[in-house]
């Protein structure tokens, strides 16, 4: 039997082939370099999701949240603080002035990254639980508590759903930020073990 610490590697290394896929559609779109890399992960049970996001995440200042169905249901997130999206909608839109309320531009700019690299992650879970997902255009929200964060994420699913939290280091050009991805799905038991082990470290 792996060791938790292996499986998480195991993991992790999945994500991160997930994130380099969609490094280079976004380097493709911007005409920019982007790296993604994954430098932490957590699993957690549905009851620790509110907890966590509390102590390690507080508010939210962006959100962007995209519902999956089919073979694998949940939803997945991108959680930006308000400076980092900023930030982000800036090295997107080449912009040098500062930014205080969004326009509709640049939400849609910010949501279709969102797009390219929740769906990156959702498709390499899916590929590997060997099943198809349909996914929903996602939602964007600001200055939401974490409490009701994991209330949006965890309110449609049972007491069997898992979170899978990611701490992501993205570079676009110059500009290096950190984003949380949180993928939060009701996978069966052997299906997560699939997951867990798939590199057969």
């Amino acid at each position: 039997m792996n060791s938790p610490s292996m499986r998480l590697d195991a993991l992790t290394e999945l994500i991160n082939i997930a994130s380099g896929r969609a490094a280079a559609a976004l380097s493709q779109m911007l005409e920019r370099r982007v790296t993604m890399a994954v430098i932490k992960l957590h699993i957690l049970q549905r009851a620790q999701i509110a907890s966590f996001l509390q102590r390690e995440v507080g508010t939210i200042g962006t959100a962007l949240i995209q519902e999956f169905q089919n073979g694998m249901q949940g939803q997945a997130s991108l959680l930006l603080s308000q400076e980092n999206a900023t930030l982000l909608v800036r090295a997107l839109l080449h912009l040098d002035r500062e930014l205080e309320n969004l326009s509709i531009a640049e939400q849609s700019a910010l949501s279709e990254v969102g797009n390219v690299v929740l769906n990156a992650c959702i498709a390499i879970l899916a590929d590997q639980a060997h099943t198809r997902v349909h996914s929903q255009l996602p939602r964007l929200l600001f200055n939401i508590s974490a409490e009701e964060m994991a209330q949006l994420l965890t309110q449609p699913w049972g007491e069997d759903t898992i979170g899978m939290l990611f701490v992501s280091r993205f570079t676009i050009g110059e500009i290096s930020f950190q984003a949380k991805i949180i993928l939060v799905t009701t996978l069966a038991d052997e299906t997560l073990q699939r997951l867990l082990d798939l590199t057969g470290k």
